[in-house]
């Protein structure tokens, strides 16, 4: 019986010993086959699976590369990659932390400019519309504003100058039909501080010279006509070939416009 007890424990003790060797081996030789690809190689297979539209299998490869090739000069471009699989997700919140994160770390990666451009994007594809929360359409355009002041020699500073006016057009609409609503309510004083704001912040929007005139037609219900004539006036002169300013022309004299203005 303790022959067999021992024989038992031998063989226990030897089966244990030959899988801790296996697994030591297998380990060591997995450590050893990845010490022989370089981050170059790991960057290729991850852009295979981007390029495939595999964007999951790469954000995994992506994250990895980021995490054990900091000092590579591939780096940057992994981590604008890992940015981007986000943005064709969808994942936008997300998406424009990666590419801020590129911005932050590396400065002086010839991808910064893209990357920057990529978190004005991020936000303006998550800018919702006009009667929601701006939060993210106010986020695209400080994060614009600040490409355009950084890179104003970059090529894209004509796209990105074009999402700024869409941006801030939104925006203007936004505060335009809440003192649109003020004026159909007969609340005029509330109506000019939304419609001042326009004119104060967003004046080379479509809805400046809409304000304008909406403005001035406060002043005229509030039996202030000076300072409606005054409105009128400013909207013919800044806007004047604006549908707006020829509706404004009907609440002045015509004598008055020609003085103001003449020929």
């Amino acid at each position: 019986m303790k022959t067999y007890n021992r024989t038992h424990i031998f063989i226990k003790t030897f089966t244990v010993l030959t899988l801790f060797i296996l697994i030591l081996t297998i380990s060591c030789s997995s450590h050893k086959r990845r010490g022989t690809i370089s981050p170059e190689e790991d960057f290729h297979r991850a852009m295979e699976k981007f390029d495939r539209g595999k964007y999951l299998d790469a954000m995994e490869a992506l994250t990895i590369i980021t995490l054990n090739y900091s000092g590579s000069s591939i780096i940057d471009s992994a981590q604008y990659y890992l940015g981007e699989s986000h943005y064709r997700m969808k994942e936008y919140i997300i998406a424009a932390s990666e590419f801020q994160r590129l911005v932050n770390q590396y400065p002086s990666s010839p991808l910064v400019d893209e990357a920057k451009y990529k978190v004005g994007m991020s936000y303006l594809k998550l800018s919702p519309g006009y009667g929601l929360d701006q939060e993210f359409t106010y986020k695209c355009v400080d994060e614009f504003q600040e490409f355009t002041e950084y890179f104003p020699q970059s090529d894209l500073v004509p796209e990105v100058m074009e999402s700024i006016y869409k941006a801030r057009s939104k925006i203007a609409k936004k505060i335009f039909k809440s003192g649109e609503l003020y004026f159909k309510m007969r609340d005029y004083e509330s109506a000019l501080i939304y419609l001042k704001s326009v004119l104060d912040y967003y004046y080379d929007t479509d809805y400046a010279p809409a304000s304008l005139l909406l403005m001035g037609e406060s002043y005229f219900k509030m039996k202030q006509p000076v300072e409606g004539e005054r409105a009128m006036l400013k909207l013919v002169e800044k806007y004047p070939d604006s549908p707006e300013a020829e509706k404004a022309s009907t609440f002045l004299n015509p004598a008055q416009v020609d003085s103001e203005f003449p020929q």
